[in-house]
C-alpha cells in the first residue's frame, strides 16, 4: 500500500474528507459511490463501487448472446473497465478502457437513478444495431433498479 502522508480528522458526525489529490488520482467524482469494508481486522478500505461488477455473470450472458447472434464483438463496461466481453475479438478488447473505443463501435449508456453506471458497445458502425443496444441497456437498468 502506498502511503500518502495525509492525515484527516473525523468530524462530530463521523465524516472525513478524502483529499482532492487522492480523488483526482483515483478518478472519484462528486456523488460517486464508494464501498467501505474492513480488511485484515485493522484497516478500513474505501473502494470505488460498481453495481455492474456485481452482475458480471448476467453481463457475460448478454454479451455472449449478442455476439453469437450478430457475429459481432460486444462489450459491457462499468464507468472505467470491461465487465464482460464476447466475440471473435474478445482477447483484443478484454482489458481496454471505455475511452479507448474508436469509431468502429456504436454504444449506449446504462443509467441508474439518472447517473451513467456503464456502457454497452458493439463493434460495428451500422446504426441499425443501436436499438438492440438500447434494449439491453434498458434491461440492465431495470435489473439494477
Amino acid at each position: 500500500m502506498k502511503a500518502t502522508g495525509v492525515i484527516r480528522r473525523i468530524d462530530e458526525l463521523g465524516r472525513i474528507v478524502i483529499p482532492k489529490e487522492l480523488r483526482k488520482n483515483m478518478h472519484i467524482k462528486n456523488g460517486e459511490n464508494l464501498e467501505i469494508y474492513i480488511a485484515d481486522d485493522e484497516k478500513i478500505v474505501l473502494k470505488k463501487y460498481s453495481c455492474l461488477k456485481n452482475i458480471s455473470d448476467l453481463a457475460n450472458y448478454i454479451t455472449e448472446a449478442i455476439s453469437k447472434e450478430l457475429k459481432l464483438t460486444c462489450i459491457i463496461f462499468d464507468n472505467e473497465d470491461v465487465i464482460a466481453c464476447s466475440g471473435k475479438d474478445k482477447k483484443e478488447y478484454m482489458h481496454i478502457q471505455l475511452e479507448s473505443l474508436d469509431n468502429d463501435f456504436i454504444s449506449q449508456n446504462i443509467f441508474l437513478g439518472g447517473d451513467i453506471v456503464g456502457t454497452i458497445a458493439l463493434k460495428t458502425t451500422d446504426q441499425i444495431y443501436k436499438k438492440i443496444l438500447n434494449t439491453f441497456a434498458l434491461f440492465l437498468e431495470k435489473y439494477l433498479d
